[in-house]
């Protein structure tokens, strides 16, 4: 046999395995379940295919800001809504802009959706776009004329094209290697109540109430009605929290060791300072995504969805100062703010002086006291905009 001949056998063979593991990976892909926990593309689909769609009166949509601070549960009592939660972790502008595209179109007339930003949607955390939805290579060309390079959206493209899944999945395999190699091989169990005495027994005959006492943090959540999963968060070997997956789409995290995370934003401070005097940069390409996302909410509008744009902010230590956050808050109030307002969109905000760093569980992530803090204001922000469905 020849050796060009045995070189097309050869290639014949590895096209033949590239398209076929392509093909599992694809599959894979696509036929993920609908899920309200799940990822972005689960979460749509979860809602899109619900039997009772047209229920859901309130949908929140955003980035991780959104997921941690925006809680069906505790906003429908107070606005008499059912809610949704469709914000994910790291879904900034560029990959907001498709899902939108999906989502709203599927929304019923008089749906409300409420839309989060901030400052730090307006520069992009790393240069290359992410994998949390799908742009399309239909999307490339606006893309593209938007000022994005073909390097930034390279990664999302390989991830979601049909005969490029080998190559897309090898950043996200590497990282759920390392998160494997970085978990505790003997994980120690979730604290209780009083870690120093085990798990406690109720005596009989004890109330409801003297019972729910005794339960652990964890078996307090899952016990919850409103929530679907709770996961320990380990900690140098520790579990210093709990992330409480909730039924409607929402992500809580619920610190047990409240000095852990402080004296981590206490470092946080420190290094803002350090740096000095911040600059509030704005990307021309996300800027261009922002735009064109106003659009699309402009368009749901007129279809009949009432649209709100709500502003959040970080946790006071991500800026060191007050004078620090103030060259952020003046981007917003000078710049963005009457961009949205310009196209008859309202934009509200909560106080966030009001906030401390004990309301979050990082930079910018709201814990379990800073979601309960946070509903009451934003429902009084919000109830005059949503008005009869």
């Amino acid at each position: 046999m020849s050796v060009t001949r045995r070189l097309r056998r050869l290639a014949c063979w590895f096209g033949a395995l590239w398209l076929a593991l392509n093909g599992v990976l694809l599959y894979r892909l696509e036929a993920v379940p609908p899920s309200p926990t799940g990822s972005l593309r689960a979460r749509v689909r979860a809602y899109q295919e619900h039997p009772e769609r047209e229920a859901f009166d309130l949908i929140f949509v955003g980035d991780s800001r959104t997921y941690c601070g925006m809680h069906p549960d505790l906003m429908d009592p107070l606005l008499d809504t059912r809610s949704l939660n469709l914000a994910r972790w790291a879904n900034w502008f560029p990959t907001q802009y498709p899902l939108l595209a999906d989502l709203l179109p599927s929304l019923p007339a008089g749906t409300r959706v409420v839309w989060s930003l901030g400052h730090a949607n307006f520069a992009p955390v790393f240069q290359e776009v992410n994998t949390a939805y799908r742009i399309g290579a239909k999307n490339l060309p606006r893309y593209l004329s938007w000022g994005y390079r073909f390097a930034d959206l390279r990664q999302n493209l390989l991830f979601y094209l049909p005969l490029t899944q080998v190559v897309g999945r090898g950043r996200q395999w590497r990282g759920q290697i390392q998160d494997l190699l970085e978990r505790p091989l003997f994980p120690p169990p979730a604290p209780q109540a009083d870690p120093s005495a085990g798990p406690a027994k109720a005596p009989q005959g004890a109330t409801p109430e003297a019972r729910e006492a005794k339960l652990s943090p964890l078996e307090r959540w899952r016990r919850d009605p409103a929530v679907a999963e709770v996961i320990p968060r380990y900690e140098s070997g520790r579990v210093a929290s709990l992330e409480v997956l909730k039924r409607r789409g929402a992500y809580l995290r619920v610190e047990l060791e409240p000095a852990f995370f402080r004296a981590k934003q206490a470092e946080g401070r420190r290094r803002a300072l350090k740096a000095g005097a911040p600059q509030a940069p704005v990307h021309p390409a996300y800027w261009a995504t922002f735009q064109a996302i106003c659009g699309l909410l402009e368009e749901a509008r007129e279809r009949g969805v009432v649209v709100v744009v709500n502003e959040v902010e970080e946790a006071p230590s991500t800026y060191g100062s007050e004078a620090y956050r103030e060259v952020f808050r003046t981007l917003m109030r000078e710049r963005v703010q009457p961009e949205v307002e310009r196209r008859g969109l309202p934009y509200l905000r909560v106080d966030w002086d009001r906030f401390s760093d004990a309301d979050y569980f990082d930079h910018n992530h709201l814990n379990q006291r800073g979601v309960q803090r946070l509903a009451p204001l934003l429902a009084e922000q919000l109830r005059p905009h949503l008005g009869e469905r």
